[in-house]
């Protein structure tokens, strides 16, 4: 009988070549819908596989759609990893590696579905970077950097005209800044939220956020990006070197 770390291994392996084969697949012209179809229910029907393993196939899934010029759909299924990434209770090595190519994706879906310009730090997404074809960049991720994931998946939703989510997304980057990152300046973030309060006839919570947010741009950054993150995978919008 096969142990629980053998069908680990097993279960991890059945799903790297599948996610493998859609990459060669789309290389060659054929549809890989089926392999990353395979691979979810490969996820579904195992004991072993979990959370990570389904980001990194979501992840993959999303960049496929982006390189097929699905943009809105990429954004759905990119919105869905993401959620589940920030859900995490065990931030290990795994984890952060994950969430530092997630901010390098996050940055340049969101240009260039805003037609902006993409950041020269920024690496174009490609199939495979998820499933190991990239070095180890977990010691990007810091605390302070936590907040920057949602952010840029505020702009994304912007970007796509997904304003309900965009406003959900600036709320849960000023959570985050604010309890993990402990950084204020988040919240010029409340400035994509307010369309959504002003809908809902909640005009107090309109007026806070649109003080709260023009208070944050007059604050000093407080976040410090490394030079190796800004040259290797951050990329924040112009406005957000104003702050």
């Amino acid at each position: 009988m096969a142990s629980r770390t053998d069908t680990r291994e097993l279960d991890s392996l059945r799903l790297h070549n599948e996610l493998t084969l859609a990459e060669s697949q789309y290389r060659k012209g054929i549809d890989p819908r089926p392999c990353f179809d395979k691979a979810v229910t490969l996820i579904d029907e195992s004991d072993s596989l979990g959370d990570m393993d389904r980001i990194t196939t979501l992840a993959e899934t999303a960049t496929w759609r982006w390189l097929a010029g699905d943009i809105n759909e990429c954004f759905f299924i990119w919105e869905s990893a993401a959620s589940l990434l920030l859900a995490q209770t065990r931030r290990d090595r795994r984890w952060q590696h994950v969430f530092a190519l997630f901010g390098n994706h996050s940055s340049f879906f969101r240009a260039v579905a805003a037609k902006t310009e993409v950041g020269k730090s920024v690496t174009p997404p490609r199939l495979g970077l998820f499933i190991g074809d990239v070095k180890d960049l977990s010691g990007l991720y810091s605390d302070g950097t936590q907040w920057i994931l949602p952010a840029t998946m505020c702009w994304f939703a912007e970007a796509v005209k997904e304003y309900d989510k965009a406003a959900a997304w600036a709320l849960r980057a000023v959570e985050i800044a604010e309890q993990i990152s402990g950084d204020p300046t988040g919240d010029f973030l409340l400035i994509a939220a307010i369309p959504n309060r002003l809908a809902e006839r909640d005009y107090e919570s309109a007026i806070d956020y649109a003080r709260r947010s023009a208070l944050a741009m007059t604050r000093p950054r407080k976040l410090k990006v490394s030079e190796e993150i800004g040259a290797t995978i951050m990329h924040m919008p112009d406005f957000l070197e104003h702050l």
